[in-house]
């Protein structure tokens, strides 16, 4: 479950930092298993608000579908 100190980047909270790091925290949580209605609606809001936050969400997306082709040591140490 994610905790008050856990980052939950939303559009409307003024997430700092560039749009690499807001997908990074929006993989993290949306990976996390315990998404919430309200956080799927904000991630959806900040993905179409700026064309950068969708080209660093398919940046990372690229990434991990890497990482699952990957045996589980070599994609645990990149």
């Amino acid at each position: 479950m994610l905790s008050a100190a856990t980052p939950r980047p939303d559009a409307a909270d003024g997430v700092t930092g560039d749009a690499l790091d807001q997908a990074l925290q929006w993989f993290v949580i949306l990976a996390s298993g315990e998404v919430t209605p309200a956080q799927r609606q904000a991630f959806a809001t900040w993905l179409l608000a700026n064309p950068a936050h969708a080209r660093q969400w398919e940046a990372v997306s690229r990434f991990q579908g890497m990482l699952q082709g990957m045996p589980s040591q070599a994609a645990g140490q990149a």
